[in-house]
């Protein structure tokens, strides 16, 4: 379905949402929550459920100081996926379209059926095309009687300023590096610092990694992949790995390169991508003779060609790391490709 009644039970797990929940308690409780928010920061971090939250606080009929009280009428109607005055859009094919804005907007000017508040959350509202972008403005003008909008996107840069400015944006933060990977052991996963890391610090996004077994793939290719950058010929499994792993393989390659370029610049290992490693990058430093090259340009000129379509793209990776190989050997030259 386009648009949606939305299941809302929301975990109460994600200890880093506290202070922004408390926030939004504090608004309504000054009558100062305005009609149209906009939940922005990383991927992985709980935006869509922080916006369920309230979602489920503004519609309940007997709210407590956290929030909804999940007893009355409403809440029993939000747990089970069937109230009439919550609606949440959903993208069709990465994109939301002016038929789904506008059944939105519908929604929000029709009376609301349990005599409350009537919300709609849009996800990823930086999905919203140019027409249903503008479809919405008048809404948020002029909003109705208890009508509320939630938004979220990672950045409000990426919606049309016209949507933005009547918007009030609330910034979802990251958090600690240490509350996340605490957070994660307490839902059982191992997760590393370099698997936070590598996830932009998101937990949620950590979490998908690690049960992904992303994480296992990663170990693999690095030591794969060192073992490349000492000077031996790349694997065939280094190769099919990276062809089956791209984006990620990429981003991967890059990080490490990235970390190698740290030690030659003198940082311990806990600036370090793969701190784990530290030892073998110290190593390789020494070999370069302390020299620190730009990896930008190369990785530049690399990651269409390893992107596009058509190409064979094992071929690909066996002439990149050839290269690479040879750029490490060549150090005293500037590392631009010579492709």
């Amino acid at each position: 379905m386009a648009v949606a009644q939305t299941d809302m039970n929301v975990s109460h797990e994600l200890p880093w949402l506290e202070r922004s929940k408390q926030r939004l308690l504090d608004q309504i409780a000054q009558q100062r929550l305005p009609h149209a928010v906009l939940f922005s920061g990383p991927d992985g971090i709980g935006k869509s459920q922080l916006m369920r939250w309230l979602g489920h606080r503004l519609l309940c009929a007997s709210p407590t100081i956290d929030g909804a009280c999940g007893q009355c009428r409403s809440c029993l109607l939000i747990a089970a996926g069937s109230h009439p005055d919550l609606l949440q859009l959903q993208a069709e094919k990465n994109t939301i379209g002016v038929d789904l804005v506008r059944q939105a907007i519908a929604t929000l000017s029709e009376t609301a059926h349990q005599q409350g508040a009537r919300v709609v959350l849009i996800n990823n509202a930086q999905q919203m095309t140019e027409s249903a972008a503008n479809a919405l403005l008048k809404t948020l003008e002029e909003p109705g009687q208890s009508a509320f909008l939630l938004l979220s996107a990672p950045s409000a840069g990426q919606l049309v300023a016209t949507i933005t400015s009547r918007c009030q944006e609330h910034l979802v933060a990251l958090p600690d590096e240490q509350q996340a990977l605490d957070w994660l052991k307490q839902q059982g996963i191992h997760a590393e610092l370099s698997h936070l890391r590598l996830n932009g610090g998101a937990p949620l996004r950590t979490q998908q990694f690690i049960a992904s077994e992303l994480h296992n793939k990663l170990d693999a290719f690095l030591v794969r992949l060192l073992a490349v950058i000492k000077g031996e010929p790349a694997a065939m499994a280094l190769i099919d790995d990276a062809v089956a792993d791209f984006p990620a393989s990429y981003h991967w390659l890059s990080a490490l390169l990235l970390d190698l370029q740290k030690v030659i610049a003198g940082l311990g290992p806990q600036h370090l991508m793969f701190s784990t490693h530290w030892t073998e990058l110290q190593a390789i430093a020494q070999r370069l003779q302390q020299q620190s090259p730009d990896w930008a340009p190369w990785l530049s000129h690399w990651q269409p060609i390893l992107a596009a379509s058509g190409l064979n793209q094992s071929m690909q990776w066996q002439a990149m790391l050839l290269e690479l190989q040879h750029k490490l050997e060549q150090r005293q030259q500037p590392l631009v490709s010579s492709r």
